[in-house]
């Protein structure tokens, strides 16, 4: 119904989920340089951009006065 951005938080923990899964199951470095930290740390990339992003969409929504009410 056009509020469907109201789940990203949800998908934003099961993807940092996925990427916890990295360090949990930790593995050498490929080709001496790539290791599972490394990918770690590139799998929160992403979800930070969309965090901030999902606030500035829920701030904009509430100032708009559009909210529903409990």
């Amino acid at each position: 119904s056009g509020r469907t951005w109201a789940a990203w938080p949800g998908m934003i923990v099961a993807w940092l989920i996925m990427a916890m899964s990295l360090e949990l199951l930790d593995f050498p470095p490929w080709g001496g340089m790539l290791d599972a930290h490394s990918l770690w740390h590139l799998g929160t990339v992403g979800p930070t951009i969309w965090w901030y992003n999902f606030l500035v969409k829920d701030a904009q929504e509430d100032m708009a006065g559009t909210r529903l009410k409990a």
